[in-house]
Order: structure tokens, then C-alpha cells, then sequence
């Protein structure tokens, strides 16, 4: 409440679960702790800022023994599940990563939109790529080791090449290598299959599937081709 006070013209909007542990029905004490910085609600709210919003206090706190609370009868009206609970043993999510520690609510999260004026984004500058051509060149070259004249050559232009450079030590895979990126693995499913499963239909009797069927279950599967690619694969 002191940093809200801070800001005396400015509409600040709270938002969530005012219920603590030593005032389970906090709201009515947030706005006295805070004349004329707090709105009381608003007036089709009302009747949701007292004591018989939730089961907890409705029942557990202010009248535990009223039927309704006796059979389940309120507890059906006002139940609703939590997202995080605070024991152990109860909870409908495992992995929440917060840096504090979780805690029931007893009513729905309030959701809230937030609508800001559009960014205009700056564009990045465009990039300009500049080629300048390296002439051909013509002419008469003289080989002379000192001090004889050996002979002469005559340069010419080629005509332009085209190549594809090829990573040091990288050799051909073979048909295995069915994307043709110099290794074999998960990818290359496709050829390894179609090589192998052929004994199994040749054999007919749904075993005998050769040495390709590592877990000899009658057929060459990925499960095959992931044995062979810890045996065979990677960089050829």
C-alpha cells in the first residue's frame, strides 16, 4: 500500500487472490488501509467482496455448523479446483518453475487484457552486395630461370567452371546414405529397408530375417536400423 500511495493521481488496478493466512477475507481491510486510494467494489460485485463467497470461509471459518455446510450443499455451489496446492501429494501440475512458494486460491484467476499503443518496428537497413569482376587477362609469358630463356606459353580465359566444394575427408556413404549429407543415420530409413526386408519375404515363414534383424522379432524395422547405426553409422 505505501508504493500505491506513491502514485495519488494515477488509477492502479489490483489483481488476484487478496486472501492471506491472517486475514482470510482481506478486501474490506485493504481499503481501510487505504482511504481514498481504494475503491470499494463495484456495485453488481457487491454481493462478491463479503463472507459467503467461498466454502473456506463461508463454512470452515463462519458457520460450521449450518446444514448446508454440514451436507455439501455450499461446497457444491462455491467449489472450485485449485491450480496449485500446497501439500505434496495433491496437485495438477508437476513442473511449475516460480522463484516463490505455491499456495491455493479458491475462486477462478482473474484475467485481465491489456491494450497497448502498436510499436512501430524500425526496419533494419537493406544490404547492398557489390561484385567488382576481376578482368581476363591475354598475353605472352616468358619462362626464363636465370639467366636462359627456357621457352614461352600463351594465356588464354578458361570458360567458367562449376564445382562443389567438399569437406576434407568426407567420402562417399554409398546408396545408404539416402540424403547424401556424408553419414548415415535416422534418415536414411528409406534404402536400408528396402535392401533388407526383401530375405524376410523371401523366407516367408515370418523369421530368418538375417543378420539385419538384430532383435529377431521377423521384420526389419527402425528398431533394426537403429542397432545398425550404432554399429555403422555416422561420418563415412
Amino acid at each position: 500500500m505505501d508504493n500505491i500511495s506513491q502514485y495519488p493521481e494515477d488509477d492502479v488496478f489490483l489483481l488476484g487472490d487478496f486472501n492471506m493466512h491472517s486475514q482470510v477475507n482481506c478486501y474490506p481491510n485493504l481499503i481501510a488501509a487505504s482511504p481514498g486510494y481504494v475503491d470499494s467494489c463495484w456495485p453488481d460485485t457487491e454481493d462478491r467482496c463479503d463472507n459467503s463467497v467461498n466454502f473456506m470461509v463461508h463454512c470452515a471459518v463462519y458457520k460450521p455448523d449450518e446444514p448446508s455446510c454440514i451436507n455439501g450443499q455450499d461446497w457444491q455451489q462455491n467449489a472450485i479446483d485449485h491450480v496449485f496446492y500446497k501439500n505434496t501429494t495433491n496437485w495438477t501440475l508437476k513442473d511449475a518453475y516460480i522463484d516463490y512458494d505455491m499456495d491455493g486460491s479458491d475462486h477462478f484467476p482473474v484475467v485481465a487484457i491489456f491494450v497497448l499503443d502498436p510499436i512501430t518496428a524500425t526496419p533494419s537497413p537493406t544490404k547492398t552486395n557489390t561484385h567488382t569482376p576481376v578482368p581476363s587477362s591475354t598475353g605472352v609469358v616468358s619462362i626464363t630461370p636465370s639467366p636462359s630463356l627456357i621457352g614461352t606459353s600463351t594465356l588464354t580465359p578458361s570458360p567458367t567452371e562449376s564445382f562443389t566444394l567438399v569437406p576434407s575427408g568426407l567420402k562417399s556413404c554409398g546408396f545408404l546414405d539416402d540424403n547424401h549429407d556424408g553419414e548415415i543415420s535416422i534418415l536414411d530409413f528409406g534404402p536400408f529397408k528396402s535392401l533388407y526386408s526383401e530375405s524376410c519375404a523371401e523366407d516367408g515363414d515370418g523369421g530368418g530375417c538375417g543378420s539385419k534383424d538384430s532383435n529377431s522379432d521377423g521384420v526389419v524395422d527402425i528398431r533394426d536400423f537403429v542397432e545398425f547405426i550404432s554399429k555403422y553409422g555416422g561420418t563415412c
